[in-house]
């Protein structure tokens, strides 16, 4: 594999002195001396192997200023390649370099963080097993109640396929899935590593019961054969096996992680049936595949506050609003518009 043909380097940023930080994501910091391609503490990377990672910052200082660091990060691409592929593996993972320019002005290079900045979606299973436990039991309460107040606002959803994300990042909304009738749920591959073929990437459960404890073992089954450390989500494989098994079926429902981009994209055209996307976690956005994907299909897009039909209808350059954020056609395909 060539590494350059797998990192795409969204940005380049020049700061005084780099300060992660992140609202939505779980920051690890894996710490390199200046001049040096080894991690001080190897164990804290090779933790990130079963995270979801979204982003990766490389940072160094240009210090002595001028000089050419391109071997220097060479070798620290590799390095971090061999304990996180995973950070690899996912055309959709951000990747920036940083420099920082002020250590010309303090002489204090040791005051200064070099090595990656990982920004990441944490997974452990017994957490979230206990997590889903607690919901079921009364002891925790819902904050984000988008499955739930969904299906409130549209009681006329009969006769239900509903395909489920129940990875490790989709735990929250997990627990109000399992009361559903005709559930069938889903992961993202049976602990694959490495790429994963389009239509092929598996770990797809399904289930359909009127018992919410056979379902919610089902979808406890799946968490645990998968391994939380991919973005990436097989949706329309899932859809595609799901109405394989319940072509009867008349509304096909699919709930997913607005954070997880979709991978198979390309079996689309395969799908003859409008699909319903029930999105979490999509309080500052919608991922705008969701809503192509809608779209193409005659389907609709549903958040925790609003349902967005009639997408169908729309054709380029139409302008469309949910929740309170516009997006516009363009090419054929939707896009953010930005606030000015």
């Amino acid at each position: 594999m060539i590494l350059r043909e797998v990192i795409r380097l969204r940005d380049t940023i020049k700061v005084d002195k780099h300060l992660p930080v992140s609202a939505f994501l779980s920051v690890e910091k894996l710490s390199m001396a200046a001049g040096d391609h080894r991690f001080k503490e190897p164990k804290k990377a090779e933790k990130l192997r079963t995270q979801g990672i979204a982003e990766v910052e490389l940072v160094y200082s240009d210090y002595p200023v001028g000089d050419d660091f391109s071997e220097l990060n060479r070798k620290r691409i590799l390095e971090l390649y061999k304990y996180v592929p995973n950070a690899f593996n996912d055309k959709n993972i951000k990747w920036r370099v940083v420099v920082q320019t002020g250590v010309e002005k303090t002489g204090n290079i040791h005051g200064y963080f070099h090595g990656f900045v990982v920004y990441y979606r944490p997974y452990d299973l017994s957490t979230e097993l206990s997590t889903i436990d607690d919901v079921l039991k009364g002891k925790s309460v819902i904050s984000d109640s988008t499955i739930l107040k969904t299906m409130a606002r549209n009681p006329h959803w009969e006769e239900m396929l509903v395909i489920v994300d129940v990875t490790g990042s989709m735990t929250p909304y997990t627990a109000q899935l399992i009361l559903w009738l005709k559930l069938n749920t889903f992961n993202d591959g049976d602990r694959k590593s490495g790429r994963k073929e389009v239509g092929k990437t598996g770990g797809i459960y399904s289930i359909s019961s009127n018992n919410y404890q056979k379902v919610a073992e089902k979808a406890i089954e799946a968490m645990k054969n998968g391994s939380g450390g991919d973005m990436e989500e097989n949706d329309i494989e899932a859809v595609l096996k799901g109405i394989k098994e319940c072509p009867e079926c008349k509304n096909i429902v699919l709930i997913a992680d607005n954070f997880a981009p979709v991978r198979d994209v390309e079996l689309l055209k395969q799908v003859k049936k409008p699909i319903k996307i029930i999105l979490c976690g999509a309080a500052m956005g919608i991922n705008t595949q969701y809503l192509d994907i809608a779209r193409a299909t005659g389907g609709s897009v549903h958040t925790m506050e609003s349902d967005l039909d009639a997408l169908i209808k729309k054709n380029e350059g139409d302008l469309i609003e949910l929740d309170g954020i516009q997006y516009r056609i363009v090419k054929g395909k939707f896009v953010q518009v930005k606030s000015t």
